[in-house]
């Protein structure tokens, strides 16, 4: 469940490009994929430990182009990329690329689509309740914020809520929409319970999940 409010009361940095590392050299992207993104360099020309540079726009153009290549509208994966390749800039890097792959797999098992609806549930005046019918969670969390900007100006406070989303990515840049429209913002999220990655107060056993929060 993922809930957003804004409340009626900001730019990028210019970073252009993506440092990626590769710990083992099996672990580093097949051939053809390195030749898309730097076709100056063979993967066997990598050493283990190596650290490249991918020119942000490469990146996020070749990340496309795999979405693309899975169905999914060039439309939807561009901004999907975008949102990726965004977080990477930002330093995030676990909300970066490196979850193109774990989309794919969702992708192949229908835990995730591509090009469905955000489905209002109810609505008033300044509440707003969404499913995301598994879709994209950055292309379904753009949309609750394209609703409930307009509300909060209105009736200076909104919230609202989605359930059965997809991963949402950074939840900064979405508060951070809402900021550079005047707006204060608070996001949260949580999950079903499966990921179990964190141990919980005074606990050593990872039990709950993250269950991130932004302010904005």
């Amino acid at each position: 469940m993922l809930a957003l409010a804004a409340i009626v009361p900001q730019g990028h940095s210019s970073i252009t490009a993506v440092t990626m590392s590769f710990p083992r050299a099996n672990d580093v992207m097949n051939p053809r994929i390195s030749a898309e993104l730097r076709p100056d360099r063979k993967v066997t020309d990598m050493k283990v430990d190596e650290t490249v540079t991918v020119p942000a726009d490469a990146l996020r153009a070749f990340v496309t182009g795999l979405f693309v290549a899975a169905d999914v509208d060039s439309g939807e994966a561009g901004h999907v990329s975008g949102s990726l390749v965004e977080s990477n800039l930002c330093g995030h890097e676990s909300h970066g690329v490196i979850r193109v792959t774990e989309y794919m797999g969702y992708l192949k098992t229908g835990a995730l689509k591509a090009g469905v609806d955000l489905k209002i549930m109810s609505r008033t005046a300044s509440t707003i309740v969404c499913d995301a019918q598994l879709g994209f969670g950055q292309t379904q969390v753009q949309r609750l914020v394209e609703i409930i900007a307009p509300m909060a100006a209105d009736q200076g406070v909104a919230c609202g809520t989605i359930r059965r989303c997809g991963h949402v990515g950074r939840l900064g840049e979405w508060v951070e929409r809402l900021a550079r429209r005047d707006l204060a913002a608070l996001m949260m999220v949580n999950d079903n319970g499966v990921l179990m990655c964190v141990a919980p107060p005074g606990g050593i056993d990872a039990r709950i999940s993250t269950n991130p929060v932004a302010f904005g």
